[in-house]
């Protein structure tokens, strides 16, 4: 299972019934679920993962105390949502029109496997390497 928008609705109603079950919302898994977005949207909308979360330190270590009203965390939850979608959907209507989606920056390629990737007992060429020429 990968870490993508179905993935977030699921925790995100996971984390609704705790909240309901509970009566207050778990801080905790909010937090996480937030960075998650945060870097889901900068991977899909400029095509690198940042993990660090900078400025938005201090209101994710709130939501994770619940200093924050569950109100303004299920805004901030669907702002990133809409974001992600936005992005995707821009993403779809760029290959549609048969071009690379615009990010402001190359698309890296993926490394390409080499001979004898998986064959035998894992001798061979992995992710990156190149073949010996000998």
């Amino acid at each position: 299972m990968g870490v993508g928008p179905a993935m977030m609705a699921r925790q995100h109603r996971k984390i609704e019934a705790a909240r309901v079950r509970r009566g207050a919302p778990p801080g905790k898994p909010a937090m996480h679920l937030l960075r998650l977005q945060l870097a889901l949207l900068d991977l899909l909308c400029t095509g690198t993962l940042t993990l660090d979360v900078g400025e938005q330190r201090d209101e994710l270590l709130a939501i994770r105390h619940d200093e924050t009203p569950w109100a303004q965390v299920e805004k901030r939850f669907r702002t990133l949502r809409d974001g992600v979608g936005g992005c995707r959907r821009a993403d779809a209507a760029a290959r549609r029109a048969g071009r690379a989606p615009d990010r402001g920056l190359p698309r890296p390629r993926p490394p390409r496997l080499g001979p004898g990737v998986g064959a035998g007992l894992g001798v061979g060429v992995g992710v990156g390497r190149s073949p010996d020429r000998s």
